[in-house]
């Protein structure tokens, strides 16, 4: 006699309960989400005595970014007016879009969706349309669909629903085959996702690390290292960006497609161009909502404690037009990248170790493994000699923290663990424009008093060239140091995350992919 153990014994019911379910029509649903004021929010509103005007932002919140049931971005009188509608991403900006890709792209997404929708398209042409059931990540796109089946003149006849319309008019207006399989290839290649479908998507792949809110506090966040990111800052450290800029689409669309490497952050390739473009939108306006937060305590309440409906708009307005302007401040290196010779790297590696230009070396030490003294936090009123201090974990006490106030170290150059990319480009980025977010500073456009750049395009990608060589296996070690590069105690080091990233522009002015 066979005997089911207890776990296998109560899963086959279960199993047959929920085929069950699912053949009764039954659709598995969750308790509403709610978007919530971040800590910071909270305890500055306390701090100040101001914890009655929380519900004032939230309900303001609400009204510009809706729920995530119900996401939606408020479109202002001002946009309306010029045909702007940021919740379109798809159509143009003088047509009740928000006019953010080319005919170019455009086509590519629905191309992509062609082979995200492969097995549907086909199930359509052959007749089969009963074998689709539905689209669970996609709400709208569901809906759609059920309502085309509904209206399809086969499927009342294999319902036994009726025929066509009735004479008088007043039956359901059904389409014919023809019109259906032309209906349904039109929604599935053409589908792009509204921002309720890719709240539904964010829901199920993005907020067990990111949180509902967007804050990286999801309920598998505290077991990660490093923590998911915290998009309520408009900070993100990997992109094609200079200035602190927000990032781009395609920064963003480049972090969801490849993931970041070294990180519990995955890729989403699985899934076609239009969802990780709904992805997109969808953690964009969890960052502008973020943002408009935090200032709105900062700026909108006056002095007797109330929130100031005006500046309400102004600021959602404000930061809103901070993303729109990314494009301004995307670089890239218009010239011939020179290839890596060993003149070159060695030209490097006296940059890295030069405290009158890349000072590298102390904070990711002589050699690169992010160990240089610059790098951590010593006893008040030591002497060069001291140790550094020694936290609870046995590690030194880094000198820096983030901007979400983590507490950060330099990278190891010689692990292959550049997070957003280890092309040459993606490190001549970080190092031309820093790491958002991170003590790394941007030093591509730093100038000396004479007005000559701090280093110059030769001596960068000579850099960049040793930087790579680090990680790819070569024995190098700095040969003439500078003792004021790595002083026990130069704050004036570059302490950084990661560097990297890839950006489809660069890839192709450089590739030609």
């Amino acid at each position: 006699m066979h005997v089911l153990r207890p776990a296998l014994a109560w899963t086959l019911p279960a199993t047959a309960l929920c085929l069950l379910l699912q053949g009764c029509g039954f659709k598995p649903t969750h308790d509403d989400l709610h978007f919530s004021l971040s800590d910071a929010t909270l305890a500055a509103l306390e701090e100040e005595d101001l914890s009655h005007v929380a519900p004032q932002i939230e309900g303001a919140l609400e009204l510009y970014f809706g729920t995530p049931q119900d996401p939606a971005f408020l479109q202002t009188e001002d946009w309306a007016d010029d045909g702007f509608n940021p919740n379109l991403s798809q159509y143009p900006d003088d047509n009740d879009g928000g006019g953010e890709f080319s005919e170019e792209e455009l086509d590519a997404i629905w191309a992509s969706n062609e082979k995200a929708f492969k097995r549907e398209l086909r199930l359509v042409e052959a007749g089969q349309h009963r074998r689709i059931k539905g689209f669970r990540t996609a709400p709208k796109l569901d809906e759609a669909w059920w309502e085309l089946v509904e209206s399809y003149v086969g499927t009342q006849a294999e319902d036994g629903e009726g025929d066509a319309v009735e004479e008088d008019g007043e039956g359901p207006e059904l389409i014919s085959e023809e019109e259906f399989k032309e209906e349904a290839n039109y929604i599935l290649t053409n589908f792009y996702p509204s921002l309720r479908d890719s709240a539904e998507m964010y829901r199920q792949q993005c907020l067990h690390c990111h949180g509902t809110s967007g804050g990286g506090d999801g309920p598998t966040a505290e077991f990660l290292n490093p923590l998911p990111r915290d998009y309520r800052k408009g900070i993100f450290k990997f992109t094609a960006v200079k200035d602190k800029a927000r990032p781009r689409r395609a920064d963003l669309f480049r972090i969801l497609s490849e993931g970041v490497k070294g990180t519990a952050m995955p890729p989403f390739r699985r899934f076609s161009d239009a969802q990780i473009h709904g992805l997109v939108d969808y953690v964009r306006l969890l960052a502008i909502r973020g943002e408009v937060e935090e200032q709105l305590v900062l700026n909108a309440i006056d002095a007797e404690g109330k929130l100031i409906p005006s500046s309400i708009e102004e600021t959602y307005v404000e930061v809103w037009e901070k993303w729109q302007a990314a494009e301004e401040s995307f670089f890239f290196f218009d010239g011939e990248v020179p290839k890596a010779t060993p003149e070159l790297i060695a030209r490097g590696a006296e940059i890295f170790g030069d405290a009158t230009s890349g000072n590298c070396a102390s904070c990711h030490g002589e050699t690169g493994r992010g160990d240089g003294n610059a790098a951590f936090a010593y006893p008040a009123g030591a002497d060069e000699n001291a140790p550094a201090l020694i936290g609870e974990d046995g590690r030194k006490v880094s000198a820096y923290q983030d901007d979400w106030g983590n507490p950060i170290y330099p990278r190891d150059l010689t692990q292959r663990n550049f997070r957003g990319g280890g092309r040459p480009i993606d490190i001549y980025r970080r190092i031309y424009a820093g790491i958002n977010g991170t003590p790394m500073p941007a030093v591509g456009e730093s100038k000396t008093a004479e007005g000559e750049f701090v280093i110059p395009d030769e001596d960068m990608w000579a850099l960049v060239h040793f930087v790579k060589s680090l990680s790819d296996g070569a024995d190098h070690r700095i040969g003439v140091m500078h003792a004021d590069a790595h002083g026990a105690h130069d704050s004036a080091g570059h302490g950084d995350e990661s560097h990297g990233e890839h950006d489809a522009d660069q890839t192709d002015h450089e590739e030609g992919q």
